[in-house]
């Protein structure tokens, strides 16, 4: 007998080639050196009902590939899982080794000698062959097994609703992607886009990676670890986050922006401005804010309705964003206020800047098929040479808006330094104005002064609201209503003083038993007011005053935004009782078309300077009476004392007014 080269025989354990053609070259080169004539393997069935031969060699030493033999067991009843010699029937010896898998009887390498039983020597090879089968079926039964994790490790990664990507850790090729990433070429690129990265930073985890192709948002988390097979991978996963993203920035749109126009709010204006004034502090540089206020824009409301009031607003809006240097620097702060930062790069570009905005409000607005007119008035302010602070800066720029407004409108001012002691008293008065309206208007009370006739008997009585505080003092109307109407609190101040003369005119008609026309002044809003005419009933009915108590007087120097609207509702006040006046008529446009229109039964002049010419004043009030014969209208001149015209009424002492007490001890008493 030849001796068994195990070196040889152990090569076999690296082959690549199957088990079955691995196993018959060992068996045909050890029944050359174990000189039997039939050498195999049986492999026993799943059922273990019975033995076949899965290789070996015949008695002419050559590979088997006839039809596998089968034994039946049971005719086996020896058969163990020890080395097992049986006497055929020809006499013959079979034997039978064992070979294990997984600490189980599997196969069993069987050899047949015809010439009786083996020899120890042939036992000890015939082990050992079994040895190198069961050792070289064990490996492919691991990468057999291996294949199938690998296999069914793909399926499950196959319903993964995740991304999956496994790398090589050291060249970073692929060995493996889940269905998912297979199909999607937005998930391979964030991968790629994140490989790149993790290359650079050595980072695992990246959000956020936008795809541009696709629009779609990614997060990517690189974990290392051994694989299946020990490899050392790198393993990827890939989560579409493009939804969150999309949640995340309508969030954030909803809290950065205003939700009629699309402009950033108040909160967003305030970080922005907030880092601009930061920039230029640190760079050296310089900005401009721009506060930004309609003109009058509660008539558009009131007048023709919030729905045209909300579609100006989005139309200045897009205005606005047109411009292109401050397209992406514009807030609205609430109702019609806007904000215009303009970066320090755009400094230089100021003056075309606000030529842009201005030129906007030259052409009417198309609000729903109607053209319409709307002016503003804007403060600006240069940071940070007026100011470092957020609330300074805004509080500065907010002041010099309102200096334009009361001004004339539709213009534009700068902050000058020197305001800063007026700045700090109007803003004092709007939080005080402010809190006294909301306190039932705490602090305002109604004065009273005589309009009589050359022989000094009582014609009219007038009426203003005063306003009086501590900190301020008592303010007269002429002092604090423009800034009640600028901060939309004009129409509340006029309907108090509605009110309360109302309620005096009744009392003093009840009381004295004689009707005493009151002049009341009224603003535009409230006469374009939705249901203006059933409020100013309630007057009536609250007070129990009488219509023809009460004069409803107009400024001359109104504008209204809807002229034929306002016409029509004083054309129904005068058909419904109430007197009509008009008031500052030298000091307005001095129409005299105006006092036709309006049906006035009183006309009031002011002197609209000291330095007014007194041949002029004495002839604009004898044109007015002259008109006043055909037209039947009285006159009364305030604060003119140079007329010198016949049957005018003046005020019975222009430097007094009274409370409605006092008047009534002065006057009707």
């Amino acid at each position: 007998m030849q001796e068994l080269n195990i070196p040889g025989l152990v090569e076999y354990l690296v082959t690549e080639d199957d088990f079955i053609k691995t196993a018959s070259g060992i068996l045909k080169e050890c029944s050359v050196i174990l000189g039997v004539n039939e050498l195999s393997l049986m492999q026993i069935s799943r059922d273990c009902s019975k033995l076949t031969m899965i290789a070996g060699v015949d008695d002419k030493n050559d590979m088997s590939d006839q039809e596998s033999k089968e034994i039946v067991l049971a005719d086996l009843p020896w058969l163990g899982a020890g080395v097992c010699e049986h006497e055929g029937h020809n006499g013959g010896h079979y034997i039978y080794v064992p070979i294990f898998i997984r600490k189980c009887v599997a196969m069993y390498v069987r050899s047949f000698k015809p010439d009786g039983r083996f020899a120890k020597e042939q036992v000890q090879l015939l082990t050992q062959v079994a040895l190198v089968l069961q050792n070289i079926a064990a490996r492919k039964n691991f990468e057999d097994s291996l294949e199938n994790s690998y296999r069914l490790l793909r399926d499950i990664l196959d319903y993964v609703p995740t991304g999956i990507a496994v790398l090589d850790r050291d060249n970073k090729n692929v060995l493996l992607m889940n269905r998912l990433t297979v199909q999607s070429e937005a998930m391979q690129n964030a991968i790629g886009c994140a490989l790149s990265k993790y290359n650079e930073s050595g980072k695992h985890k990246f959000e956020n990676i936008y795809d541009n192709n696709s629009g779609l948002w990614f997060d990517v988390d690189f974990t290392e670890m051994d694989w299946v097979g020990g490899e050392h991978v790198l393993m990827g996963t890939v989560l579409d986050i493009t939804q969150k993203v999309k949640e995340r920035q309508r969030v954030e749109y909803q809290a950065n922006n205003d939700y009629l126009t699309g402009l950033f709010n108040r909160m967003k204006c305030e970080r922005d401005l907030r880092d601009e004034i930061d920039k230029t502090v640190n760079d050296d540089k310089k900005g401009v804010l721009i506060y930004l206020d309609l003109d009058d824009f509660k008539q558009v409301n009131d007048g023709l309705g919030h729905q045209y009031g909300d579609v100006l607003l989005q139309e200045i809006s897009a205005g606005l964003r047109s411009i292109e240097a401050i397209s992406r620097n514009c807030y609205r702060m609430g109702g019609d206020e806007f904000v215009i930062i303009v970066k320090h790069e755009a400094f230089n570009e100021i003056n075309a800047i606000v030529d842009s905005i201005c030129n906007m409000f030259n052409s009417p607005w198309e609000l729903m098929g109607t053209k319409y007119y709307c002016t503003m008035s804007m403060g600006l302010v240069v940071f940070p040479d007026d100011g470092t602070h957020v609330h300074d800066v805004l509080q500065k720029a907010d002041y010099a808006m309102y200096e334009a407004k009361k001004g004339g409108k539709n213009r534009y001012l700068w902050y000058e330094e020197t305001d800063r002691d007026s700045a700090g008293r109007t803003e004092l008065l709007m939080q005080k104005l402010k809190e006294s309206v909301e306190s039932d208007f705490d602090g305002f009370d109604v004065r009273y002064y005589p309009i009589v006739d050359d022989e000094g008997k009582l014609k009219y009585v007038g009426s203003n609201p005063v306003f009086i505080c501590e900190e301020l003092g008592k303010l007269e109307s002429s002092q604090f209503m423009e800034t009640a109407e600028y901060n939309g609190l004009g129409a509340l101040v006029a309907d108090f003083l509605m009110e309360n003369v109302c309620c005096a005119a009744a009392k003093w008609s009840k009381k004295y038993g004689r009707n005493i026309p009151v002049i009341v002044n009224v603003l535009p809003v409230q006469l374009l007011a939705s249901g203006a005419t059933e409020k100013f009933a309630n007057y009536l009915t609250m007070s129990g005053a009488n219509r023809q108590d009460i004069i409803v007087c107009v400024s001359e120097t109104a504008e209204f935004r809807d002229e034929k609207k306002a016409l029509a509702m004083l054309e129904y006040l005068k058909k419904s009782g109430f007197g009509i006046a008009i008031s500052d008529f030298i000091c307005g446009n001095m129409s005299l078309e105006r006092i036709l229109k309006y049906g006035a039964e009183l006309v009031l002049t002011g002197n609209p300077s000291d330095s007014a010419d007194e041949r002029f004043l004495n002839g604009v009030i004898g044109a007015l009476k002259e008109l006043s014969v055909y037209s039947h209208f009285d006159i009364c001149v305030t604060g003119c004392d140079n007329i010198t015209c016949k049957g005018i009424l003046r005020p019975a002492d222009a430097s007094r007014t009274y409370t409605c007490a006092e008047f009534e001890k002065e006057w009707l008493e």
